[in-house]
Formats: structure tokens, sequence, C-alpha cells
């Protein structure tokens, strides 16, 4: 491949990474290139596994794409040092041009969607808050019977949620909760609240699940 074709590539990689406006008429302008040889570029990423999405006619790189799931890993943060470290980048002053830029930069490759408070209600009227999800997770798991829970074979990361086994891979995001028994919490928020409605309707719990935002 020529340089200029590469440094093209590279141009229109980086341009749809975080691409919420422009269409791929303005994406050619923007690149000095035909319409058609953006649609060319972007079947040629489809090509390599990349995963390409359209909003309001904006192609997008998708976010499940292999090659940014292989970055989320260099830089993944356990859920809650994910929450104290989007608490620390929103106590900066909103007009430090240095916060837009860190919020940019690491939003592009991981989902803060993670801050958020869970709030399950059950039918005893007892309810369980936490700000941080697997904390509900774990209690959900606790009240229910880790056993019972086990016995479900609801599986997450190639495990079953509930496990007697400890996995090197996921040792920080794999919890303690007795008995030696651990929950597996690495999982996004919306894959936990589905966790917690899939453990209330098999278990008969009639839990409620509901997220507030808390920033």
């Amino acid at each position: 491949m020529d340089q200029p074709k590469l440094e093209r590539l590279l141009r229109l990689m980086k341009m749809l990474t975080a691409n919420n406006s422009l269409t791929v008429d303005e994406i050619a302008d923007k690149l000095g290139i035909s319409s058609r040889s953006v649609y060319r570029y972007i079947d040629t990423f489809r090509e390599a596994g990349f995963v390409i999405k359209k909003t309001n006619n904006c192609p997008k790189l998708d976010k499940s794409s292999p090659y940014f799931k292989d970055i989320s890993r260099l830089i993944h943060f356990t859920e809650e040092e994910a929450y104290i470290l989007k608490s620390a980048i929103e106590s900066i002053d909103e007009n430090n041009l240095l916060k837009q830029n860190l919020k940019k930069k690491l939003y592009t490759v991981y989902d803060y969607n993670i801050p958020a408070e869970t709030i399950v209600s059950g039918k005893n009227g007892r309810n369980v808050e936490e700000r941080i999800v697997s904390k509900t997770l774990l209690d959900v798991v606790t009240s229910a019977g880790a056993e019972r829970v086990k016995a479900l074979g609801i599986m997450l990361n190639g495990a079953n949620l509930v496990s007697n086994t400890v996995l090197p891979r996921y040792s920080t995001s794999q919890k303690q909760i007795g008995n030696n028994l651990y929950v597996m919490t690495c999982c996004d928020t919306n894959t936990k609240q589905k966790i917690i409605e899939q453990i209330s309707e098999s278990l008969n719990l009639h839990l409620k699940v509901e997220r507030v935002s808390i920033i």
C-alpha cells in the first residue's frame, strides 16, 4: 500500500472513531477525496473486521469492533476504578481544556455508563441502593443464595456467574462472598442489570430494578 493511501486510511480511521456529525460527503471533502473512495475505504475496514454503524447517516467505527476490545483490555478499569476516575475528571472546572481533551480520549475507547445508582426493591419492601452496580449484584446474589444462583448456570466471560474457581485474568473482578464462592462482576452496567433481572425471574424474587444517574 502506498504511503498517501495509508495516511488517508489512518486519517479516516481517526475521524470515524469519534464521528457523530459528519456524513460520507463531508468526510470526503475534509480528506480531499471522492465519496466513492470513502465508501471503498469503509469497505476495507469492514473486511479487516471493524464494525461500521451509521447514526443519522453518519458512519462511525463501533466500539464492539474486535480492535476496540483489544485496546479496552489494555486500559481496563474495574467498575470501582472507573467510578473514581470519572468522578475525578468531572471535578475539574468545565472551562479547563485539559478536562475536555481527557474526557474525549478516554470516552473514545471506554464506555463510562457505569456511574449510575441502581435501586433494587423486593416484595419484602427492602431496597438495595448502591452507587457501584457490582455491589448491587453482589447483594442480590447473597440475598437470593449464592448456591441457588450458581445452580442457574448463568455464564459470564466464559465462567459461571458464581464459581468456586478464580480465573487469573479476572482475579480483581471475581468477588468472594463466602464459602469459597466468587461472583464474576466484569461486565457493563446493562449486563449487570439483565443478570439481576434474570436471577429475579428464575428464582421468583419479584425484584424491580431501576437505574438513576448520579452524575
